[in-house]
């Protein structure tokens, strides 16, 4: 049957975007290129790494990035996994990536490429500008208030375009825009799928003076006591909220927010059974990992953690570094 890829399904390899000095990074990008290094080899141990770099820099990453990991060079210096707005999806059999209707020249240049090296198959479909979602892969789906407004889009028009690729079975909304004094950058910072009916959430301590509480408790609501696809009653997993005090005070203010969810724990890559996690707290890390060790090592995940202070600092993170390939 088709469906839309969750995160968790199997990868034949990951693509990672080497993130160039030429680009207005802080202290001319070192100290972020040494982070993405341990991101990549960190990721390495469990899928195969292939890492795009320009002809420019490509010297400069070789030094940086571990030996085992291959390289190639294409133009494609500022560009990131977003950039490319694609989705991957299970259409007759097969793996395939599908593009956004509005997808620019050098993005789809980036996408050839990759191509070309290792080979991507393309699908004949379009998606509409959609909403970024997070989806278990069986048909649900879980986007926010806002990002559904930004697009433009009714529930009944988002579901139709989902049906396009494959089977919906429910589509959840996160009602942000009823906290505005807090930035939800993604859906991913409150939520992802681990597996068939699995779901980890952030939790805040059981404070109504916390500006996050009612927040993630919204977000822990939507799935207590519900059922998926297959009539499973959810199994909800929790690990501490990344960031609380200090978080986006003063650099979202301009913007109309206090503050911001930006730097999850919940931003990690899973691949092949393993698990990355930012460490973003060094406060909290450890116990983070032992917490994020204890919940998903018994769902039999791998869990490592990578310093990612610097890459947040330079407004990356995980997602926008790499591109799945997917089984």
């Amino acid at each position: 049957m088709n469906h839309i890829h969750s995160g968790f399904d199997a990868h034949r390899a990951v693509w990672a975007l080497w993130p160039s000095s030429l680009c207005s990074y802080r202290d001319e990008a070192v100290p972020l290129q040494k982070s993405f290094a341990r991101f990549v080899a960190a990721v390495s141990m469990h899928t195969p790494v292939f890492v795009a770099v320009s002809e420019k820099e490509y010297e400069r990453a070789r030094f940086i990035i571990p030996k085992h990991i291959t390289m190639y060079k294409m133009d494609c210096d500022g560009v990131y996994a977003d950039d490319l707005h694609v989705h991957f999806v299970y259409e007759e059999g097969v793996s395939k990536v599908v593009t956004g209707a509005d997808i620019s020249g050098r993005a789809v240049s980036v996408l050839n490429s990759f191509s070309n090296y290792h080979r991507i198959n393309f699908s004949g479909k379009k998606f509409l500008s959609l909403p970024e979602f997070e989806t278990d892969g069986k048909g649900t789906f879980v986007i926010l208030q806002s990002d559904l407004n930004s697009c433009g889009l009714s529930l009944e028009s988002l579901r139709k375009a989902f049906e396009e690729f494959g089977c919906v079975h429910r589509i959840m909304l996160i009602r942000d825009t009823d906290f505005p004094d807090i930035q939800v950058q993604s859906v991913t910072d409150l939520l992802r799928f681990v597996g068939p009916g699995i779901v980890v959430l952030n939790h805040v301590p059981n404070d109504e003076k916390n500006p996050f509480y009612m927040l993630l408790n919204h977000a822990f609501g939507l799935f207590s006591g519900e059922r998926d696809s297959e009539g499973r009653e959810y199994v909800i997993k929790t690990v501490p909220f990344g960031r609380y005090e200090g978080a986006g005070y003063a650099a979202y203010r301009d913007r109309g927010f206090k503050y911001s969810v930006a730097g999850s724990y919940l931003n990690f890559l899973i691949t092949n059974q393993s698990v990355v996690v930012p460490l973003i707290n060094p406060e909290n890390d450890n116990q983070i990992l032992i917490e994020m060790q204890n919940g998903l090592g018994s769902l039999g995940f791998d869990v490592n953690g990578v310093d990612a202070g610097d890459l947040y600092a330079n407004g990356l993170d995980f997602k926008k570094l790499v591109m799945p390939v997917y089984r």
